[in-house]
C-alpha cells in the first residue's frame, strides 16, 4: 500500500523508508503552498492555510524567521517530543517505544482542557535531515500500538519542515490533521486547529530563546 499522510492508524509493517516518507511529505507541502485556501495571518507573521484532503480537514501554518537554522533544528529536529512538551502546555507526558527504519513509536498523553478527559496519541515520529542541505522534516503518523485500558485514543498526521531560503531567512512550514475523538464533534475540532497551531510559533520562539541560551 502506498504511503500517504493522514490520521489513519499505521502498522509498523507499512512504515516506509525515511527517504520515501520525506518525498511524500515534500510533495504534500508543495501542494499546500500552491493550492490550499489561505486564512488569517496570526501574530503578524503566521499565515494559516486549510484544505480537505480525502475527507480529512488539514490545517497549515507558514512563517519566515531571521533566527538561524540551528535555533530551530536543536529544538524541533532534535528530541522533538521532549522539546514540544516544554512549549505546548497540553502535552502532559510521553514515552518512547520501538524504532523502525528511523521512525520512533511514541505514546503521548494530552490534557486537552479542564472539562475533557485526557487523550492518548500513539504516533510514529520521524526526524530527518536532508543530506547536504540546511533543511529537515519531522513527520508524524498515527501508530496502531494499543493505548492503555479505558483511554480515549486520539490521532493526528503532521509534517513540519524547516529550511533556509536563498535570501537567508528560515521558512517554518507545518501541516496537520487530527481527531481527539470522544464526544467532541469533528467540525468543532477542525474549527479550532488553525489558530491553535499558529500559537506554537511564538511559544516555541519564546521557549527556545530562554532554553538554548
Amino acid at each position: 500500500m502506498p504511503f500517504t499522510l493522514s490520521r489513519k492508524l499505521v502498522a509498523r509493517a507499512d512504515l516506509p523508508p525515511a527517504e520515501d516518507a520525506v518525498a511524500v511529505a515534500a510533495s504534500f507541502l508543495g501542494d499546500a503552498a500552491a493550492g490550499w485556501k489561505r486564512g488569517p495571518v496570526y501574530h503578524g507573521c503566521v499565515q494559516s492555510l486549510t484544505k480537505t484532503v480525502d475527507s480529512e480537514l488539514w490545517a497549515g501554518r507558514l512563517s519566515f524567521h531571521d533566527e538561524p537554522y540551528e535555533f530551530f533544528a536543536q529544538g524541533l529536529r532534535d528530541n522533538h517530543l521532549f522539546h514540544e512538551q516544554q512549549f505546548i502546555a497540553q502535552i502532559q507526558s510521553f514515552t518512547v517505544g520501538d524504532t523502525v527504519q528511523g521512525w520512533q513509536d511514541h505514546e503521548i498523553h494530552y490534557n486537552m482542557s479542564p472539562v475533557m478527559t485526557h487523550r492518548v496519541f500513539n504516533e510514529w515520529v520521524l526526524a530527518y535531515e536532508v543530506p547536504g542541505k540546511a533543511e529537515f522534516y519531522v513527520i508524524s503518523v498515527p501508530s496502531d500500538s494499543p493505548v492503555p485500558p479505558r483511554s480515549i485514543r486520539g490521532a493526528y498526521g503532521a509534517v513540519e519542515r524547516v529550511r533556509v531560503l536563498d535570501d537567508g531567512r528560515v521558512e517554518w512550514f507545518m501541516v496537520t490533521s487530527g481527531a481527539v475523538n470522544g464526544l467532541i464533534p469533528q467540525f468543532l475540532q477542525d474549527r479550532a486547529v488553525a489558530k491553535a497551531i499558529a500559537e506554537d510559533v511564538p511559544s516555541y520562539i519564546k521557549f527556545a530563546k530562554s532554553y538554548f541560551k
